[in-house]
């Protein structure tokens, strides 16, 4: 017990506490407000983009009125305090690294990419993209897997087995063609490194600031001449 000081009077930040669960989940959900409110400054835009819902279907969604229809794109956000982990292929799209010839559709189902490619069955047309968001990064067999999927590589092995188990992995009354599958993983998008998404990140509000005010004083600058 040498060299410990021991207090017999602690505050409540010198004694460590039982468990931080709580703290931890307030915590990610503060980063999936901020994603939220970060879309939410696109509104301050003229465009299209005219609604965002936090909490409802996914994370959260926005919606853009195009010509009087209504696109969804969906977002997931998930982080991790340890910044040198990298999401795996397991985690992300329910596979195992050395895949061969076989995956597990209801693994695919209930992975982070699964839960988000779900949405392009239900909301067919009107689902524009899905996307993931973490403040991490992603093991290489997932950027291989999301290349192939952009350019239909059916070369890369854990792309080809998703195409394979699509239909298993999200039933519907009306499966999905072969040929139309590589259209509906084109919208699955990921995110990486996005700082202000870690928990407990404070730069978020500067953050927003320069926004609001680059897309406030824009029309003026526009008005003025300034390019």
């Amino acid at each position: 017990m040498s060299g410990e000081r021991i207090i017999s009077d602690p505050k409540l930040h010198e004694v460590p506490p039982r468990e931080n669960v709580g703290r931890d989940t307030i915590a990610r959900y503060q980063s999936q407000f901020r994603a939220a409110a970060n879309e939410c400054l696109l509104l301050l835009e003229d465009g299209t983009l005219d609604r965002v819902y936090c909490d409802y279907q996914d994370d959260f969604v926005s919606r853009f009125n195009l010509d009087g229809q209504h696109i969804y794109n969906f977002y997931q956000v998930k982080t991790k305090k340890k910044l040198n982990h990298q999401w795996s292929i397991n985690e992300i799209f329910g596979m195992r690294k050395q895949a061969k010839n076989k995956a597990d559709p209801t693994k695919i189902a209930d992975s982070f990419a699964g839960k988000l490619l779900v949405h392009t069955i239900k909301f067919k047309n009107s689902c524009g993209k899905v996307i993931f968001l973490t403040n991490i990064h992603f093991e290489d067999g997932v950027e291989a897997l999301m290349k192939a999927a952009q350019s239909s590589n059916d070369d890369n092995n854990h792309y080809k087995l998703l195409l394979e188990n699509f239909n298993d992995a999200f039933p519907s009354d009306n499966p999905v063609k072969s040929e139309e599958i590589g259209d509906l993983l084109k919208k699955l998008e990921l995110h990486p490194n996005i700082t202000y998404l870690a928990p407990n990140d404070d730069s978020f509000s500067a953050l927003a600031r320069e926004a609001i005010y680059c897309l406030t004083s824009a029309p003026m600058e526009q008005t003025s001449g300034i390019a």
